[in-house]
């Protein structure tokens, strides 16, 4: 599944999109506002709407990343309901909130491993920090680091957060 730079652009903003008012909701948990539910409905409708935005451009196949940004955009759906129909309650909406956030993580591991099978022509099936990866090379953080900098191994950095294909690891530093 190989994708044009075009693409793979507009998925990596709609990411960053998505993670920046994703974080806007987790914001909106701690503060001391007192009408949380029309700024969760907001940044909902917001991320939403940007997600019906970008599937009118492009047609979006079965596979990754595009059925994360499926289930991004049902689970936002979900959350929606609750608010509209006022079910609202702090410790539901936490939940649904967390698993908006494992399928905006898994997203970002899959645009990984599409840009990882573009750029070597090998799906990925495990994607991790530089954490996981110093933690399986048996090496530190910092040398992790410095191999990507160094370019001996593929690393993937989107917004802040570096992404090492497993396959990375298993065959250049194993």
């Amino acid at each position: 599944m190989t994708m044009d730079k075009p693409e793979i652009c507009e998925l990596q903003e709609l990411l960053i999109l998505i993670k920046e008012h994703t974080h806007e909701l987790n914001r909106t948990f701690f503060s001391s506002e007192k009408n949380k539910n029309q700024t969760f409905l907001f940044e909902i409708q917001y991320i939403w709407g940007n997600i019906q935005n970008f599937r009118s451009k492009i047609e979006l196949p079965d596979e990754e990343p595009y059925l994360s940004i499926q289930k991004i955009a049902g689970q936002l759906s979900r959350m929606r309901n609750l608010i509209i129909h006022n079910q609202f309650e702090q410790s539901r909406f936490e939940n649904e909130y967390l698993i908006l956030r494992r399928f905006v993580e898994q997203y970002e591991k899959n645009l990984v491993r599409t840009l990882y099978f573009n750029d070597t022509g090998v799906w990925s099936e495990k994607i991790g920090n530089l954490r996981w990866a110093a933690k399986l090379a048996g090496k530190s953080e910092v040398t992790i680091r410095r191999y990507v900098f160094a370019e001996k191994i593929k690393a993937y950095k989107i917004i802040k957060i570096w992404w090492v294909p497993y396959e990375e690891i298993k065959n250049k530093l194993n």
